[in-house]
């Protein structure tokens, strides 16, 4: 404990010397003008570091899109998506675990030094948020061609994991191997090691204590179901678009909104599917999306080895622990939704629970994550484990030539050197043992939906909570879209309007 504690007293000072905002300084800032509608506010610091190039542009590229989006400046907001949109597409020709620039041996510091290359609800928001912000401006083909775009990022989502995760592996084994040969060391013993604590039952059970992981089940793509990963705001939302123009009606409308009716229970996206189906054209009806909270974050937390697993390590090894990202969920803006379009009150319905689609994206991460760290500490554990052999038996040779009464300046040096050695590769431990916080934190928790007829005076109210939303849609078929990131935060709205059939 004392180590501890001395260490992370050298890692604050060194933190406080620094002066630096750090990843999360800057998240927690953002977060809190959203919370309380600061939209303005919340583009600044994001926009600024979107600019500069780093492993983490993609992130505040699409913070900075979502912040655009709610405070309504859309050319910006189209502006960082598009620049998301770029880094996806170099991604995806290679992944970030494959690509040679990332740093030497970056695989082997912690996933915070490769570059952030987003997921796959990253990909769907993106292109989704787009096709909105072209439809308020009219620009319907474009629109269109982002739907497109995210739909073939949704079926590509299982592909492009599997992808990710060979090319981790592959990556981590060649440096692993190359900096044995290096460094010395036996990689099928370390191997060993690494596979004994995923299969030990304290370390199984903390896993899924602390992170709501299972170490043998989740994440595993050969077992998933599409309504693990599939996002059915974007299904029905794109069948809707399809069934309300004219050019786009029989080309797949009723498909996706079919896709939709599989994946999740919703009376608004059965009746829809059936209307269009059997092909009853909606007139002078007016859909509204409310998107809901903020889905979930990550913080880091760090939890210990079982020292107990690897020999000598109570021994000889002064620190030894693994950081992964934990989940933690944020409340709903609002607890309940309603409309009043009329006399008639009607609640929403749940049409996508983005914090499910979250929590899948984590387990994939997870699924390698967990075997990278482990490998990244039982190699370092290893080098402390060196060090501290190689001192103790420069030790004995000290006492050895003093008892013959030998001079034993050399050996003495020699140990207090490797003692040396062996703290520096405690601390250096120690500093680099941090997970990756990095996500795009401003997707919404939920996503409600509500079909209903457009009253005559085109009046129409939307209850958030305590918060009451007047809008009022002309005629003809009207989406709505609603986003109200926290409760004491004002509800953004955007509309488009499709000339009935």
């Amino acid at each position: 404990m004392k180590m501890r504690n001395m260490l992370a007293g050298i890692i604050l000072c060194c933190v406080a010397l620094s002066g630096c905002r750090t990843t999360r300084d800057i998240l927690v800032d953002y977060e809190k003008d959203l919370s309380i509608g600061n939209y303005e506010r919340a583009c600044v610091e994001v926009s600024a570091k979107a600019k500069t190039a780093g492993v983490d542009q993609l992130m505040w590229q699409l913070l900075a899109g979502s912040a655009y989006y709610m405070s309504g400046r859309s050319a910006e907001a189209i502006a960082q998506f598009d620049a998301a949109e770029d880094a996806f597409e170099e991604y995806d020709k290679s992944s970030v675990f494959e690509r040679g620039g990332e740093g030497l041996w970056a695989m082997l510091n912690n996933d915070k030094s490769l570059s952030y290359d987003g997921g796959g609800e990253d990909r769907v928001f993106t292109c989704l948020y787009k096709a909105v912000d072209y439809m308020t401006q009219g620009r319907i083909a474009a629109a269109r061609s982002e739907f497109r775009r995210a739909a073939l990022h949704q079926e590509d989502w299982i592909d492009e994991r599997r992808k990710d995760i060979a090319a981790a592996e592959e990556k981590m084994e060649d440096e692993t191997a190359a900096h044995l040969r290096q460094n010395g060391g036996n990689r099928m013993e370390q191997a060993r090691y690494v596979n004994t604590i995923l299969t030990d039952a304290s370390f199984v059970a903390e896993m899924q204590k602390e992170y709501g992981y299972n170490v043998f089940s989740s994440g595993n793509l050969a077992t998933m179901r599409r309504d693990d990963y599939v996002n059915p705001y974007l299904q029905h939302l794109t069948g809707i678009f399809r069934w309300l123009n004219s050019q786009d009606r029989g080309n797949g409308a009723a498909e996706m909104l079919r896709h939709a009716s599989e994946i999740v229970s919703n009376p608004v996206v059965d009746a829809d599917y059936s209307d269009c189906l059997n092909r009853r054209p909606p007139v002078n009806q007016v859909w509204i999306y409310a998107e809901d909270g903020l889905c979930p974050h990550r913080e880091e937390f760090v939890i210990h080895l079982p020292l107990i697993l690897i020999p000598y390590a109570n021994r000889y090894v002064q620190y030894a622990g693994v950081a992964f990202p934990r989940l933690k969920k944020r409340a709903a803006a609002a607890q309940n939704w309603t409309v009043r379009a009329g006399h008639a009150v009607q609640p929403f319905s749940l049409l996508a629970d983005i914090d499910k689609l979250v929590k899948t994206e984590y387990d994939v991460y997870m699924r390698g994550a967990v075997k990278r760290e482990l490998t990244r500490a039982v190699m370092k554990v290893c080098a402390q484990i060196a060090a501290g052999i190689a001192a103790e038996k420069a030790r004995e040779r000290s006492r050895d030539k003093a008892a013959r009464g030998e001079d034993n300046r050399r050996e003495q040096t020699t140990f207090w050197i490797l003692k040396a050695v062996q703290s520096l590769f405690a601390v250096a431990d120690y500093a680099t043992t941090s997970a990756d916080i990095r996500s795009w934190t401003s997707l919404p928790k939920c996503v409600r939906v509500i079909r209903v007829e457009r009253p005559s005076d085109g009046k129409i109210a939307v209850d958030a909570g305590a918060e009451r939303v007047e809008l009022i849609v002309p005629e003809g078929n009207t989406i709505v879209f609603l986003r109200k990131p926290a409760l004491h935060a004002q509800t953004v709205v955007k509309q488009v309007t499709f000339p009935n059939s």
